[in-house]
């Protein structure tokens, strides 16, 4: 499964250096020689899904399901096909089958946590999100991203939230060198707290940094 998903991971970086449709036609030209391969169909899927061709891309996600019952990863794509068309109920149902078989997954969990936030379930989303970080270490660090979306979370689940939001935050900017992204989100919920002084503070470190 882990190997699966690396596989899957090769997607994007690939895709910046050679045109998705080039690589699409590569792929359909091996899926002719291989037509029993379904990682050929879940990797030419995820191209069609990243040039948003929602139709190819769940079909070849259907067929390689057909073709490998066992292929739990189908369901990871598919919730994040379900996403990006913007059907985030259905994009939870088939991440929760998906994360009911692989759980504390950290791609399926960010995924969730998006498709919950998008139907206003915020602190669901926040639980998710921190799931995502915890199962980012010790193999990688976790992406600053997931801090942001879990702020962004708390946030919206009203203001008793926006402490524990900054809290979150200012995790991220320990463990991952302080990005800029996350200290100007912690500097303008310092300001939504009505403390200025504080969120200038975190304002300068960026524009002032301290001598190394």
């Amino acid at each position: 499964m882990l190997a699966l998903l690396c596989l899957l991971a090769t997607i994007a970086p690939v895709v910046a250096h050679e045109p998705i449709e080039a690589q699409i036609v590569d792929l359909s030209r091996r899926i002719e020689a291989h037509p029993a391969d379904a990682l050929l169909y879940l990797r030419r899927g995820e191209l069609y899904r990243l040039l948003r061709r929602g139709a190819s891309a769940r079909a070849d996600y259907e067929r390689a399901r057909r073709l490998d019952a066992g292929l739990v990863v189908v369901d990871l794509c598919l919730g994040k096909l379900q996403l990006d068309a913007g059907r985030p109920a259905e994009a939870v149902a088939s991440l929760d089958t998906y994360l009911k078989r692989r759980p504390g997954d950290p791609e399926g969990l960010a995924a969730r946590g998006r498709a919950l936030a998008r139907l206003g379930r915020f602190l669901e989303a926040a639980r998710d999100f921190t799931g995502a970080i915890a199962g980012s270490r010790p193999a990688r660090p976790p992406s600053p991203d997931l801090y942001l979306e879990r702020a962004r979370a708390l946030e919206s689940a009203g203001d008793t939230r926006l402490e524990e939001a900054l809290r979150g935050l200012e995790d991220g900017l320990a463990l991952l060198g302080r990005p800029v992204a996350l200290e100007l989100a912690a500097a303008d919920l310092e300001r939504r707290l009505g403390r200025p002084g504080a969120a200038e503070e975190r304002v300068s470190r960026i524009t002032c940094p301290a001598p190394v």
